[in-house]
């Protein structure tokens, strides 16, 4: 139908032959570049965050009760991590799964962009 998706998620989902997940995997995926954001902190002044961006294309597999209705897919994940968050608060995490292809810094750091909040 010529249309694609782009999500953020929160949910680990079994990954490669469903003996890990898709943290695991991008846990063993190397740092493709540091990407700055301009943010606002919780009292709406500016601020900046520095993220350490990974990327890779994957299978990611449906939740286990649901594996015999719909198919493994191969898509990509951009792990985006702050690499030095302010005291008082955790750092930034967003994890995105896009079918799109995502084969270069300049095209997660495009896909950042989007879903940035």
């Amino acid at each position: 139908m010529g249309t694609h998706f782009l999500v953020r998620t929160c949910v680990d989902r079994l990954a490669g032959d469903g003996e890990h997940t898709i943290a695991d995997e991008m846990a063993e995926a190397k740092i493709k570049g540091v990407h700055r954001v301009e943010l606002r902190d919780s009292k709406g002044r500016p601020d900046e965050a520095f993220f350490e961006i990974r990327y890779r294309r994957i299978t990611v597999r449906p939740p286990l009760y649901k594996q015999r209705r719909y198919p493994d897919l191969r898509l990509a994940v951009i792990h985006a991590l702050e690499t030095a968050a302010p005291a008082g608060r955790p750092p930034i995490e967003w994890k995105l799964i896009t079918d799109l292809p995502v084969k270069s810094r300049a095209d997660a750091i495009e896909k950042l962009d989007w879903r940035r909040p």
